[in-house]
């Protein structure tokens, strides 16, 4: 075979190889597939979690993940989100970013609330539930979170309008190579933390819009 065929042959080989790389990595990393949503039990039963109340941009809430990270990097992070950025001022908006320290009939360690409650963190407790809008994302880096919350949150408000369900808030759990995303069709007002006002009649008229 001629020197400058064999050539061409290699760079097109590695140039597919480059291709098929590209598209391994978008796959991986979710830009690539589809969201899927559904109605069921979310990822965690009642939790205890370890939070603290911000206000501001939703997008500036990446600091305040990477603090209760840093405290027990072995637990899992949530956020729960209260207000809906299309109808709420940005620096309006409220939010909750903490540490979920017990599960289901699990108790927390006393040792880790004193750990947490030096850093000013707050105690409180989330129910179970067998019914939420939910959904899911890979988790391989940092930037999957912002991939995440682009590809999900269309599809997940796309869901519940259509369905016309009282879903809210948002809430997301950051487990080893997932994220997970879901919003509650029932004890909605127990997911608002201590400090953060329930306002049913700004979630009926969303609903309804």
């Amino acid at each position: 075979m001629d020197v400058s065929v064999l050539l061409l042959v290699i760079l097109v080989l590695l140039f597919f190889c480059l291709i098929a790389t590209v598209i391994y990595l978008l796959y991986f990393v979710g830009i690539l597939g589809a969201v899927a949503v559904s109605v069921g039990k979310p990822c965690v039963k009642r939790i205890v979690i370890a939070y603290k109340n911000h206000k501001g941009p939703y997008k500036n809430c990446g600091p305040h993940f990477s603090e209760a990270y840093s405290l027990c990097p072995h637990l899992q992070s949530i956020g729960i989100y209260y207000d809906s950025p299309n109808e709420i001022p940005a620096n309006e908006l409220r939010y909750a970013v903490g540490l979920i320290l017990a599960e289901g009939r699990d108790e927390p360690d006393p040792e880790l609330i004193k750990l947490v409650e030096s850093h000013e963190f707050e105690i409180t407790e989330l129910p179970e539930i067998d019914h939420a809008v939910k959904s899911q994302f890979p988790l391989h880096f940092d930037l999957c979170s912002i991939i995440g919350a682009w590809k999900v949150y269309p599809v997940l408000n796309d869901f519940i309008q259509r369905k016309r369900l009282s879903a809210h808030p948002f809430i997301e759990i950051y487990s080893k190579g997932i994220i997970h995303y879901f919003a509650p069709l029932s004890k909605q007002s127990d997911f608002f933390v201590p400090g953060v006002k329930y306002k049913p009649d700004y979630y009926i008229n969303e609903r309804d819009r």
